[in-house]
Parts: C-alpha cells; sequence; structure tokens
C-alpha cells in the first residue's frame, strides 16, 4: 500500500499529488486545488458503465472510442469521469490525462455518494472547459434508469432530452446514437 503524501496548505492538490494516492476502494479527485475523495462505484453503476460504453462503442465512428474512468485536466480541477467520448488519436498519446478540448462527450451516473458532484460541480466546471456534450444518469440502483442530454451553449449546458427508462431515442451528439435506459440496468 502507497502512502497519501499529504501537501502543506496553502498549497492547492495537484495531478502529482494524485499519483501518489493509495489505489483501492476510493476515488481521488481535485475540486479547485481541494481533494475530494468519495467511495469507488458500485457494481450497479459499474454494470451501467460497461452497457453504455458497449452502446457507444458500437455506434461511434472510426475516429472517436468510448472510454471509462478517465482523468480530465480541469486547470485546478481533476476529475475522474465514469465515460468519455474522445477522439482515437488522444488514445495513443502519452498524456496522463485527457484535455477538454480532446473530448466530445463526459457521461457521470449518479451515485448517493456523487450527487452533488455530478448534478452541481462537474457540469459547470465542464462546460467552462468547453465539452460540447455531458450526459446524467440517474436511477440505476433502484432500476429507473433515466439519461439526460446536454448540449453546450455558450459557457452553460442547455438540456436537450431526459430519456426514461423503457424509452429509445436517437440522439446526434456526438455522434448518432440511440439511448435505451432500461438497458442500463441488469
Amino acid at each position: 500500500m502507497s502512502e497519501i503524501i499529504i501537501p502543506e496548505f496553502p498549497r492547492e492538490w495537484t495531478y502529482d499529488d494524485l499519483t501518489r494516492t493509495p489505489d483501492g476502494a476510493y476515488w481521488y479527485e481535485i475540486v479547485d486545488g481541494a481533494l475530494h475523495i468519495s467511495p469507488h462505484p458500485d457494481l450497479p453503476h459499474q454494470y451501467a458503465v460497461g452497457q453504455l460504453a458497449n452502446a457507444l462503442h458500437l455506434a461511434a465512428p472510426p475516429d472517436v472510442v468510448a472510454l471509462s474512468r478517465i482523468g480530465i485536466d480541469c486547470g485546478r480541477s481533476v476529475f475522474l469521469a465514469d465515460l468519455v467520448v474522445v477522439a482515437r488519436d488522444v488514445v495513443l498519446s502519452d498524456a496522463p490525462l485527457a484535455r477538454p478540448f480532446d473530448l466530445r462527450l463526459v457521461v457521470e451516473i449518479v451515485s448517493v455518494s456523487s450527487a452533488s458532484m455530478d448534478r452541481l460541480v462537474k457540469p459547470a466546471r465542464y462546460a467552462e472547459a468547453g465539452i460540447p456534450s455531458y450526459w446524467r444518469v440517474e436511477g440505476v440502483t433502484s432500476g429507473e434508469p433515466s439519461i439526460a442530454v446536454y448540449n453546450l451553449d455558450g459557457c452553460r449546458y442547455q438540456e436537450t432530452a431526459v430519456v426514461q427508462a423503457g424509452d429509445h431515442v436517437e440522439v446526434d451528439r456526438p455522434f448518432p446514437v440511440t439511448l435505451a435506459p432500461a438497458q442500463l440496468v441488469p
């Protein structure tokens, strides 16, 4: 087990500090220079990530890929996204983090422990960083999943659709893909 190195205050946390945090039961992110720790996602959450990643993979054009658990460099914040769609050539680079201008879509799946981050903090920072699309998945644990689809309008996201369990809706961003939230639960 590795030792956590806590920066001396008032210094802010950096990505380099995150590389020294232990792997295991927690996700570590930086929000405006401060460390944010959350529990590792539960099994229903991870199942939903896998199902949505597969749907995106099958619909994606050849120049992009869907990846899970990717770090995003948003300046003073470093977020660990549930799922992103990124340009294929970025995957071949040696960059430790994705840059917002490389991303086409970020998806966050809301858990009890991540609700305020996924509903408020992350979408605001992603929009400020210029990421074109954001999807928020709710209700995975309750068995009533929905997907809220947002597209960037200036420096804010505008909701363009909310797809409920049982619905099948095709969206056109980041590329045409059919969303079927019921498939996100076993």
